[in-house]
């Protein structure tokens, strides 16, 4: 007779799921810590190229302004102390 395997309960399939995925965050964190400066930042250019080529915007041209005149309110203020 065929032996039947038996099947996982919800929280067994849950436990293993959890297992796996953390056996391959464990694999990710090794892999990112063995990367070169030069790789890791190579890495961040493709990935931001890729969100502008995909049309993603994290801010507006009124926030770059925005940000823009605080620089340059910081700058003169560090001149001024000069």
């Amino acid at each position: 007779m065929a032996s039947k395997k038996k099947k996982p309960t919800p929280a067994e399939n849950r436990e293993a799921f959890l297992a796996r995925w953390k056996l391959v965050n464990e694999v990710q964190r090794e892999e990112e810590r063995n990367r070169t400066p030069e790789e890791r930042l190579r890495r961040f250019f493709a990935l931001m190229a890729q969100a502008k080529a995909m049309g993603w915007q994290t801010h507006t041209q009124a926030e770059i302004d925005a940000v823009r005149q605080r620089w340059i309110k910081i700058k003169d203020i560090c001149a001024k102390k000069k």
